[in-house]
């Protein structure tokens, strides 16, 4: 291969390298012309969307502003509707007055014209006429101040009644409250008493006692109770009896242990959980849960009875 081949290679291989470079020159500018034409349409969304939201804030302004207009309107409309309505007043009490005025003259002309015809009995029943409107008025007057009186002792017995109801409630509240602070310190001065009675190593002691009396009763009970007889019930029920009173004695005695009723944490963390366990839902009280079974409850109580059921569980406190 000769030099000048070798040049002739080398320039086309520049001009393809030229002619490559102007290509990606001319399609980043393509591009550039692109974003500039999408950023020119966002803008000009943008300000469409703009002069939308002025345009829509314009409306509502206007509508909130005919909305006011149509208010005042009718606020107008319900003063001239008063206006006319009292001067309608006005008018029918001035007509009514102006018939009055008419019927006076018109009975003045007429005990006038009747005076012609004969002056004293004119005058006389004139005389009656008045002195019955006086007397009318006077009665009405007598009844107007009756009523008023009337009116005013019926306002004072209806204050003297709400008085004396108002000064019987205070009292009746003040006994109440007076009686709720008598049994709200009387239960504290037994929670405080119960306290120190069960929270002592000798009432510790008496409460494992009672715990381990309840369980004996219980088992005792279970094992009498499932081949019960009329000749031995008797002294079953006893026994249902005395071990519902231990676990309510039980129930009283931890009921009434606080945080402050322990000096360390500790001994409160173990009497809590001894606590929840005594006081949990699920003791058999055999008050209302007698061990002995009807043949109709007997089969389906049986499985129970296996799988540690009511007559497992429960036995115990």
């Amino acid at each position: 291969m000769t030099l000048l081949e070798k040049f002739s290679r080398t320039e086309r291989y520049e001009r393809k390298l030229q002619h490559k470079l102007e290509k990606i020159t001319k399609d980043d500018q393509q591009s550039r012309k692109q974003a500039e034409q999408r950023e020119r349409l966002a803008a000009y969304e943008r300000e469409r969307r703009e002069r939308e939201l002025v345009a829509d804030a314009a409306r509502l302004e206007k509508k909130l502003e005919l909305a006011r207009q149509k208010g005042q309107e009718r606020e107008e409309e319900k003063k001239r509707a008063n206006a006319a309505l009292q001067a309608e007043l006005a008018r029918e009490k001035a007509e009514e007055l102006e018939r009055a005025q008419i019927r006076h003259e018109e009975e003045i002309r007429r005990l006038e014209a009747a005076k012609f015809r004969d002056d004293q009995e004119a005058q006389a029943r004139l005389a009656r006429e008045r002195r019955l409107r006086e007397e009318t008025e006077q009665q009405l007057n007598r009844e107007r101040e009756d009523r008023e009186r009337a009116r005013r002792a019926e306002e004072a017995r209806q204050q003297s009644v709400k008085a004396r109801k108002e000064a019987e409630r205070r009292a009746v509240e003040r006994q109440k409250e007076e009686e709720e602070r008598k049994i709200l310190e009387a239960e504290k001065k037994r929670q405080r008493d119960q306290l120190e009675k069960h929270n002592n190593p000798k009432a510790l002691q008496e409460l494992r006692d009672l715990i381990r009396e309840r369980y004996e009763l219980d088992m005792e009970i279970y094992k009498l109770g499932i081949k019960v007889t009329a000749s031995n019930r008797d002294v079953v029920m006893k026994l249902m009896t005395k071990s519902d009173e231990t676990l309510q004695t039980i129930r009283s005695i931890v009921e009434v242990w606080n945080e402050q009723s322990f000096e360390q944490k500790l001994e409160w963390e173990y009497a809590e959980q001894v606590k929840e366990r005594l006081l949990a839902p699920g003791k058999r009280i055999w008050a209302t849960d007698p061990p002995w079974l009807t043949r109709s409850d007997r089969t389906g109580r049986r499985g129970n009875l296996r799988g540690g059921g009511r007559g497992g569980s429960r036995i115990s406190a």
